[in-house]
């Protein structure tokens, strides 16, 4: 009999989660879920994360726990009874609402909510049918509706499986009345569900089915679909949710070019000798550059880094008949014989974002062993030596995920050029007070509403540098925190010769401690309009507002943090000081005090004083 080998499971965190990647087996996952629960660093963000289930989803809490601690957050998971959801989620004192969950799963099988519709499909009628299928959405939008009532949780629902057979043979696929139509309508309803919420994820397990079926056999026997392949899909989904979730998303794609946008090297192979066309190999790197550009749509900037001479290389961005990105599409780039890890330092400057904000692709391993050795917070993606795989590289990126698309994310090129003009007018003027007033700035001071919600959320996510207490929310958080008496939400958008910045800034007042006071709850500004006087309206506004509610006071804290250390010291610069016994922040009393807005604003607008008069005392 061979002897029995004791493998020694890890002591710490990330060595647990390391143990599992190298060998991804069900018993290590559950093994490292028992061993978390005591070794889990006690900074890590803890995230409670409920299940709302009508089939077997265990050991889903152990994968999740796993896959959560690989992204830094302490995941507790507690899974509902078999087939409660609704009961759960509609019952006040239900265990959903005293767990108090930072995240809601609602893994609902169509097979078990409607078995009729899916198992016996032909048998109904069109209105049978039609009606089954509006009984599914209308009991999860009961279900999402009553979770957003009693809590402020993000929550992640589970689209459906499509069928595994064709009940219609040959005419499934072309039958725009079959039951691998409806449940595709079914899976467009719940996407139009998330869509119009920013709280809500849609978890596309209908791609997930595809692409690793169910367990059959474990699901006549016991409810139990999940075959291993899945649970790693679906906690790696849920771990994306986490990080978008609590804004952890990188803003740039830096990228090289020889090897990485094209195939040759341009100073050796010129510009009719690299590989990029229509054909293989160089559609292998029109593919990656459409993914790039995908990527730009949704609010990633782009920038170069790459050892080259720069007029090479703008050759092939001006003349290459086959390029995908132009120069229009580069945000920043540095192109020299500079190390990388040097002008990756200096692109982050020029786009001013923190080094941890930057994606760094290269094919070269030495360049990408350097850049993590020296710049250990840029995330390196080595690109793989297989061609076929270039273009998936880039897809399968999951740390550009966020809350939502906003209009200033679609923008963000155009913004950040924009910026650049400004920059390019700040260095031609004489003196800042002129530079200031050539730019013809105007502000608009605005409440909170359902168009500018998920804008303001990811801002409180996002922002680093500029943000006086780093309190982060969602947008359903927001919604709920907006309908409290004495409190106030504003959001400032800005706008000069160069065009329109977008919104870039928040303030939170809140009811302070004392009767009469205003504490600031919140207060950020986008990097991009630093320097201008745009935090002073924003002051203005806050402190006119809190004075329109009926506060005599206003309060503020700085909470510091590795990033907003420049932002320590803006309470006494702006007038407020410390007052006896109150060493947690400072205070103004509003008033004639009021911050005042610089002069150079050719316009400022303020929201009407609608509350004036619901006081906090």
């Amino acid at each position: 009999m061979p002897a029995q080998v004791n493998v020694a499971i890890p002591g710490d965190a990330e060595s647990l989660v390391a143990w599992v990647v190298d060998k991804p087996t069900l018993s290590r996952y559950l093994a490292a879920a028992r061993r978390l629960r005591m070794v889990t660093p006690p900074d890590w963000p803890r995230i409670r994360v409920a299940v709302l289930r009508n089939f077997t989803v265990e050991p889903l809490d152990a994968y999740a726990s796993v896959k959560g601690a690989a992204a830094g957050f302490a995941v507790d998971v507690r899974i509902g009874g078999y087939d409660t959801s609704m009961r759960d989620s509609l019952t006040a004192g239900s265990w959903l609402f005293e767990y108090q969950p930072d995240v809601v799963v609602i893994a609902l099988s169509l097979e078990n909510l409607a078995p009729t519709l899916f198992n016996r499909y032909l048998t109904l009628s069109r209105s049978q049918a039609s009606e089954a299928a509006e009984q599914t959405v209308s009991s999860i939008r009961r279900i999402v509706a009553a979770i957003n009532e009693r809590t402020t949780a993000t929550i992640a629902i589970h689209n459906f499986a499509l069928p595994r057979n064709a009940p219609e043979g040959l005419a499934e696929a072309t039958s725009m009345t079959s039951l691998t139509s409806r449940v595709r309508a079914l899976n467009q309803e719940l996407g139009a569900i998330a869509s119009g919420m920013g709280n809500v994820f849609i978890v596309d397990f209908e791609r997930i089915a595809e692409r690793s079926p169910i367990d059959a056999r474990n699901w006549l026997a016991a409810r139990a679909p999940f075959t291993p392949a899945i649970l790693e899909q679906l906690s790696d989904v849920y771990a994306r949710i986490l990080k978008a979730r609590a804004g952890r998303s990188r803003k740039v794609l830096v990228l090289d070019c020889d090897g990485t946008l094209w195939g040759g090297v341009i100073g050796e192979d010129h510009i009719g000798g690299i590989r990029l066309g229509d054909s293989y190999p160089g559609i292998a790197y029109v593919g990656l550059q459409e993914a790039a550009l995908n990527l730009s749509k949704r609010g990633v900037l782009l920038a170069l880094c790459s050892a080259n001479n720069e007029a090479d290389v703008d050759e092939v961005f001006d003349h290459h008949p086959s390029m995908v990105l132009r120069k229009s599409d580069i945000s920043a780039k540095r192109v020299n014989w500079t190390n990388k890890a040097t002008n990756l330092r200096a692109i982050a400057s020029d786009l001013n974002v923190g080094l941890d904000s930057l994606v760094f692709v290269d094919d070269d391993p030495h360049q990408c062993e350097m850049v993590r050795s020296l710049l250990p917070m840029v995330l390196v993606v080595q690109l793989p030596a297989e061609l076929s795989e270039l273009r998936a590289a880039i897809e399968s990126l999951d740390c550009f995920d966020a809350v939502g698309v906003t209009d200033e994310d679609r923008r963000r090129v155009e913004l950040y050029r924009n910026e650049q003009a400004r920059q390019a007018a700040q260095e031609s003027a004489s003196t800042l007070d002129e530079y200031y007033r050539s730019l013809g700035m105007t502000a608009e001071v605005r409440r909170i509403d359902h168009i500018s919600a998920t804008r303001i959320a990811q801002l409180t996510q996002k922002t680093n540098q500029f943000n006086l207490t780093t309190r982060r929310y969602t947008t359903e958080e927001l919604t709920q925190l907006a309908r409290k008496p004495g409190v106030e939400i504003l959001s400032i958008r800005v706008s000069d010769r160069f065009g329109d910045a977008g919104l870039v800034g928040v303030a939170i007042v809140v009811r302070g401690a004392d009767a009469g006071e205003a504490e600031i709850d919140t207060f950020l500004l986008s990097c991009r309009v630093l320097g201008r006087g745009v935090e002073d309206v924003l002051l203005h506004a806050t402190a006119i507002q809190a004075e329109a509610l009926g506060y005599r006071r206003l309060h503020g804290t700085y909470a510091a943090t590795a990033r907003n250390q420049a932002v320590s010291t803006f309470y006494p610069d702006h007038g407020f000081s410390r007052q006896p016994g109150d060493d947690s922040g400072w205070s103004l009393m509003l008033g004639d005090s009021d911050p005042s807005v610089p002069a150079w604003f050719a316009s400022v607008e303020l929201p009407t004083n609608a509350q004036a008069g619901a006081a906090a005392g």
